[in-house]
C-alpha cells in the first residue's frame, strides 16, 4: 500500500490494533517535494512508461494475490483492487 501527503501532517484514521494483530511491518520514505512529484509524474507520460502488471485481484481475493507472490509465480506487477 502506498499513501502519499501524509508528511504535511498526522493521520487520524490508522488503526494500530489492525496492524498489530496483522504482524505487519510498515516502512516509511520520503520522496522528495510535491514538484519533484509532479515532474515524475510529467516523465512518465511523456516516455510512456507503464508498468508490466501481471494480474489484477479484488480486495476479496487478496489472499490469493499474496500467495502468488510467495510462490514466485508472477511477472510483473500484482495488483488489488479496492472498490
Amino acid at each position: 500500500m502506498i499513501i502519499y501527503g501524509a508528511t504535511m501532517g498526522l493521520s487520524n484514521t490508522l488503526n494500530l490494533r489492525n496492524i498489530f494483530a496483522n504482524q505487519l511491518s510498515l516502512i516509511g520514505n520520503t520522496m522528495g517535494s510535491d514538484q519533484d512529484f509532479k515532474k515524475m509524474l510529467e516523465f512518465v507520460s511523456e516516455h510512456k512508461i507503464q508498468p508490466i502488471i501481471d494480474k489484477a485481484y479484488s480486495l476479496n481475493n487478496a489472499e490469493e494475490a499474496f500467495n502468488r507472490m510467495k510462490l514466485e509465480q508472477h511477472f510483473g506487477k500484482i495488483i488489488i483492487q479496492i472498490g
